[in-house]
């Protein structure tokens, strides 16, 4: 199964989705790559969804602000330029800690 090149302008994306108040919109999903999903999430200060847990791993980097993520109890401050994984599993958690905080988020493999 091979993927076919694509490239998306914004005015392409989905509209954003609101995921526990933190605004999430798809760059490239599962289906489209056939592989990985790739979303831009953006929220203000505080937002971020409650501790859980996936079974696939997932990578973020930090694009604007400081994102508090929370891995197994143990709080992980990344502030603009740090990328953070997170194996399949631990519970995990992260909010915003400005005003707007904005991550890049990749998820593989696809479920």
């Amino acid at each position: 199964m091979s993927v076919q090149l694509f490239i998306l302008r914004p005015d392409q994306h989905g509209p954003a989705l609101n995921v526990v108040g933190t605004e999430v919109t798809v760059l490239a999903s599962n289906e489209a790559t056939k592989s990985y999903g790739i979303t831009l999430q953006q929220g203000e200060e505080g937002t971020g969804p409650p501790p859980h847990s996936h079974d696939w791993d997932e990578a973020f980097y930090v694009l604007k602000g400081e994102i508090h993520f929370l891995c197994d109890g143990k709080p992980t401050p990344a502030p603009w330029g740090r990328s953070c994984t997170f194996p399949e599993e631990p519970c995990m958690a992260f909010a915003t800690d400005e005003v707007v905080g904005r991550c890049w988020r990749l998820l593989e493999p696809a479920r």
